[in-house]
């Protein structure tokens, strides 16, 4: 009981280390995710339409001829299901949300405006998503139904106002209740909800643009190469400032040319910082302007962006880079390492009389947990330290701990497997050196391959090869303790085996002694039959046979369900009935719960045939036989009843048919079952308690 007490306070412990994790909705159910699957399968139908072509579509009913985005928020969910053409992400969420209420569930229609320098003068620029409720759960999934990007939902709370962390949400309602049936009246949407945004939200997610160009860009006659570069460098940030909003977030781009069109590309290196290579003959308008805040938006919510100090705001916008890059994956950080802390304690107190006496495999999985989960730990101060390397960082840990578990415990089952343990020192240090060497390799190959993923341009050669030294010592240090701890516990348990070996011998000895003298009993109470009542006698002989049977097909088992054993305690008094007649009154009763547990075999039919033979035999009247049994707490109790009183000095074979059960129940269960004889009332009762687990 010690050992699970100290394993409780150091998970605790652990848990609370953790930190208060924010709540968190339930996961969505089964059905559900079943439910908005088949949803994403009709809105793979939807084609989409080209824009400035004509169409003809039906719209409340009636043919209508319009141009591709005329169509927004005129028809009805079904009336674009039937056409199989999608004017956007806005007649997606229409579809899906018809769908939904087909299928009966109760639904949102959400929609936001984008939060960018365009959306105040465009006036169209937003995200339509959709609400569902879960019945079972009460939980409101979101469901992203825009093209191309099926399959991303989540729960979602109607108290958050930022979509996809892009997005600011004007209208979280019924679809009858949105204001918007036509393009002009959701422009308008569109226009009163970026109003509506605070402007410390809009100056905490733009951004200030700091420009530097590059000699690439510059002609010969000191002239740039792109000929609305200088109107882009003229009027970058006016036109947020005339909307009264400063962004206190400074990112800092360097412009490079590229080829002779309108692209741009925005990549970021540890080395050049964010670079961006523009086309030639970019507009370099609020469509530049809109791709860069898009990317930027989606590198801050990675963890990735990397902003530099803005004249006026220097600190706050650092402290901005740190609350987003903590926020997201540090989050998830935390959560992992406190569910995983929370789901040991959960096995370990829900199971602890399923692990009892396991502690060695207990201690063992606590020391892999708490070995490797010192990678989380050091993530938790690198992304402390270097907010900007966040997703890296989290990675490496990650990949760290799961691969460092996986790969050490198919090394443990390896050298189990190979008896490495039992060699010679020499030959197991040669092995466990190539172990070393080859796991360190294979370790630093996925957790270097998952960095790469985030940053290519991320690790140095001396970078890794320092790594895997550091690897390769993690590595050394696990086999070395694995070799010192388990050389004592190797020797403990070829002596456990030599035990074991020796109780299984003396409890098949002591099964031995019980089938001879049942036989000889049930053969003298079938005897008095044979003349007096042959068709009855054979029906005693059938009795006997099913409890030799019995005997017989549990020869190799120390445990039987209680429900067997009932069986043949009825056979065996259904054959003394024949000798006892009305002087043996028989009352069973068994909790039904109690049926299915495991009992040894003969048990129960030991202790009725004393009482037969010890307390109703010796009455003239003879007596009543209870027989009853239940389930008291985590253990069955068993109990036999009959008249009588418990002889100072008991018969010979009274006491050793008691011996022999006690002895049983010693080894069976080692020492926690009981068998206990009393007086009660004028009768004797016989009360066996056991677990319900060997």
């Amino acid at each position: 009981m010690t050992m699970w007490r100290r394993a409780a306070a150091v998970l605790v412990f652990l848990l609370c280390a953790a930190g208060a994790l924010p709540a968190q909705h339930p996961l969505l159910s089964p059905a559900l995710v079943q439910a908005i699957q088949d949803v994403f399968k009709h809105l793979d139908g939807l084609s989409p339409m080209s824009y400035g072509r004509f169409y003809t579509l039906t719209v409340g009913g009636k043919p209508m001829t319009l141009p591709s985005g005329e169509f927004l928020r005129r028809r009805t969910g079904r009336e674009i299901l039937e056409s199989g053409m999608s004017d956007g992400g806005g007649d997606n969420a229409l579809a899906a949300i018809y769908l939904f209420q087909q299928k009966g569930y109760e639904t949102h229609f959400v929609d936001s405006v984008e939060i960018s320098t365009a959306s105040p003068v465009n006036g169209s620029s937003g995200a339509a998503a959709v609400a569902v409720r879960d019945p079972k759960t009460g939980v409101w999934g979101l469901v992203n139904p825009q093209p191309g990007q099926h399959g991303f939902y989540y729960a979602f709370t109607s108290a958050r106002k930022l979509l996809y962390g892009r997005y600011w949400i004007g209208f979280d309602g019924r679809l009858a209740d949105y204001p918007a049936h036509d393009p002009r009246s959701l422009r308008d949407f569109y226009r009163i909800t970026f109003n509506s945004i605070p402007r410390g939200v809009l100056n905490e997610r733009l951004f200030q643009f700091q420009f530097s160009i590059d000699s690439s860009l510059i002609a010969p006659d000191g002239r740039f190469r792109n000929p609305h570069l200088e109107a882009l460098l003229r009027d970058n940030g006016k036109l947020l400032a005339s909307y009264n909003v400063h962004p206190v977030n400074a990112v800092a781009i360097r412009l490079v040319a590229g080829r002779r069109d309108e692209e741009a590309n925005l990549e970021y290196s540890y080395q050049d910082g964010w670079v961006c290579t523009l086309g030639l003959d970019n507009a370099c308008g609020l469509g530049l302007i809109s791709y860069l805040e898009e990317r930027l938006s989606a590198a801050r919510d990675r963890g990735q962006l990397h902003l530099i100090g803005a004249p006026a705001a220097r600190k706050a916008g650092a402290k901005a880079e740190t609350a987003v890059a903590w926020a997201q994956p540090a989050w998830f950080l935390w959560a992992a390492c406190g569910f995983l802390f929370a789901g040991l304690l959960a096995v370990l107190v829900w199971q602890r009389r399923l692990l009892a006496g396991r502690e060695t495999a207990i201690a063992y999985w606590l020391c892999q947990v708490l070995g490797w989960g010192m990678f989380l730990a050091l993530a938790a101060v690198g992304v402390r330290a270097k907010p900007g390397y966040a997703a890296v960082v989290v990675a490496w840990a990650l990949e760290y701990f799961v691969s460092g578990i996986l790969l050490s415990e198919v090394l443990r089952r390896y050298i189990r497997r190979r008896g490495w343990l039992t060699l010679p020192s020499r030959r197991m240090l040669g092995r466990f050196s190539i172990a070393v060497l080859v796991l360190a390799t294979l370790q630093m190959v996925l957790t270097e391959g998952t960095i790469l993923i985030f940053d290519k341009d991320a690790r140095t050669v001396g970078a890794v090869l320092i790594d895997w030294a550091f690897t390769a010592a993690i590595w050394a240090a696990w086999t070395s303790l694995y070799v010192l701890l388990t050389g004592p516990r190797r020797h403990r348990e070829v002596e456990v085996r030599l035990q074991l070996a020796l109780r299984e011998a003396e409890l098949r000895a002591l099964e031995a002694q019980i089938n001879p003298h049942f036989l000889f009993n049930c053969l003298n109470s079938i005897r008095g039959l044979v003349i007096e009542n042959a068709a009855r006698a054979q029906d005693m002989l059938t009795r006997l046979a099913n409890i030799l049977r019995y005997n017989l097909r549990r020869d190799i088992e120390h445990t039987v369900p209680l429900s067997s054993e009932v069986e043949i305690v009825e056979d065996y008094l259904a054959l003394e009935s024949a000798r006892f007649e009305d002087r043996l009154r028989v009352h069973i009763s068994i909790d039904p719960d109690a049926a299915g547990a495991q009992v040894p075999p003969m048990l129960l039919q030991t202790l009725v045939e004393n009482a037969i033979k010890h307390g109703i035999a010796p009455l003239t009247a003879g007596g009543d036989l209870l027989i009853r049994a239940a389930i008291v707490g985590d253990s069955v109790m068993m109990e036999v009843e009959n008249p009588g009183q418990i002889a100072e000095s008991a018969p010979q074979a009274t006491q050793m048919g008691l011996a022999n059960i006690r002895e049983r129940l010693r080894i069976v269960y080692n020492g926690r079952a009981s068998l206990e004889l009393k007086n009660r009332n004028g009768r004797v009762a016989a009360t066996v308690v056991i677990p319900r687990t060997v």
